[in-house]
């Protein structure tokens, strides 16, 4: 489940390292290539939740099985299309698969994961996303480069189509038979205790801030004229790894019994005030890559602290799969502000130091978050002790 969690998040970042190439083969702007990027996480900021309650009520087995085939469908109809409306279409519907498969893994896991390990396996599952986004960047442009763009989304369909046989082939474990009753006075339940909200929105506000620094990474280290964009696409891969060894520490911390609203404060406060001394501060370009790295790989602690405490406000409803979709929802509508956000406050200042403020900003918000779940945590668990009653708070 882990490495369909991968092969999923490779189709979010494939089309960063290939923008030049559709831009020469489809004779499109700068304007029109960021949308073919962004429409993918617009469907995931707007319909987490609803994707999460689908797969709760339908089931999330067969949820997986459409997601991970409208990913095939996606690629395959992106790589014959030869317009940009058949690719935004191609995209969309990439981007419906990909939110349908990211909020249906993390139950299934759960569901094959004995109680006592499932800590740390939905911690891990929080790794997936930068090491399917850090494999993209590795592999689109030597893949492209040799069989062209088309023939790689052929082979993404492919491997999308053989893991989908799998999940088919399979029999279902323990407690994946079963469809959860959902219902909407359930849901109401769930959400109201603020804790999953809080979870989402620390979420959002570490995605705004990740995705901004590894997406404009590149475009800070080529404009210093000291390195051309290959390399400053390796420089940015590179980042992007250190979050996957910060997702591993903070699998490893989870397991421990770190609070939770630790994680979430050290991830916030590493991460923008790296990101600050990178975007505002006179630094030698090897330190701004060295804190750039830092930043990146600290504040990898907070997806697994997130997908940990899904399970403290699950209860009874089994409504999992929708509080996977507000956090999908969340670290989706992040992504999608991010980039342009700083974008905007280059264009409005020609300078990268208010884009350091702005960071800077969203991380003070999210150590205020961190310290109201603290709150929120204390209690929950004193009324779910039997579910995660191996936390310390």
């Amino acid at each position: 489940m882990l490495s369909g969690g991968i092969l999923a998040a490779t189709n979010l970042g494939k089309i960063p390292p290939l923008l030049a190439s559709l831009q020469s083969d489809l004779h499109i702007g700068i304007t029109t290539a960021g949308w073919i990027a962004s429409i993918f996480n617009i469907l995931g900021a707007t319909a987490g939740i609803a994707a999460g309650t689908l797969a709760d009520r339908v089931g999330r087995r067969k949820m997986l099985l459409v997601g991970l085939t409208a990913l095939t469908g996606g690629n395959l109809l992106g790589a014959f299309g030869h317009s940009v409306e058949m690719l935004l279409v191609s995209r969309s519907i990439e981007g419906a698969g990909y939110i349908l498969c990211m909020v249906s893994f993390p139950a299934l896991i759960a569901d094959a994961t004995a109680p006592r390990h499932q800590r740390i396996t939905l911690g891990l599952w929080g790794a997936t996303v930068p090491l399917g986004v850090m494999l993209a960047m590795f592999v689109a442009v030597p893949i492209s480069q040799a069989v062209g763009w088309r023939l790689f989304w052929v082979g993404l369909a492919g491997a999308c189509a053989a893991f989908a046989a799998i999940v088919y082939l399979l029999p279902p474990v323990s407690g994946q038979s079963s469809r959860p009753q959902v219902s909407l006075r359930g849901l109401r339940e769930t959400f109201s205790t603020g804790g999953p909200a809080l979870l989402a929105t620390s979420f959002a506000f570490y995605s705004f801030q990740w995705f901004a620094l590894i997406t404009w990474m590149p475009i800070l280290v080529v404009r210093t004229g000291t390195l051309d964009a290959a390399t400053a696409g390796i420089v940015a891969a590179l980042i992007v790894g250190a979050n996957i060894l910060g997702n591993l520490l903070g699998s490893l911390a989870v397991q421990k019994g770190a609070p939770r609203w630790m994680l979430l404060a050290i991830a916030a406060a590493t991460l923008s005030l790296c990101g600050f001394a990178v975007f505002a501060l006179p630094l030698p370009e090897p330190i701004k890559y060295l804190l750039a790295a830092i930043g990146s790989g600290l504040s990898g602690v907070l997806p697994p602290a997130v997908y940990s405490g899904v399970p403290l406000y699950v209860g009874q409803s089994g409504n999992s799969s929708a509080i996977n979709g507000s956090i999908m929802q969340g670290a989706n509508l992040g992504a999608l502000l991010g980039p342009p956000a700083i974008a905007m406050s280059f264009a409005l200042t020609n300078s990268w130091t208010f884009a350091g403020f702005i960071l800077l900003f969203c991380g003070l918000i999210g150590v205020a978050l961190a310290l109201v779940l603290r709150v929120i945590e204390s209690r929950a668990i004193k009324l779910a002790a039997p579910v995660d009653a191996a936390s310390r708070y």
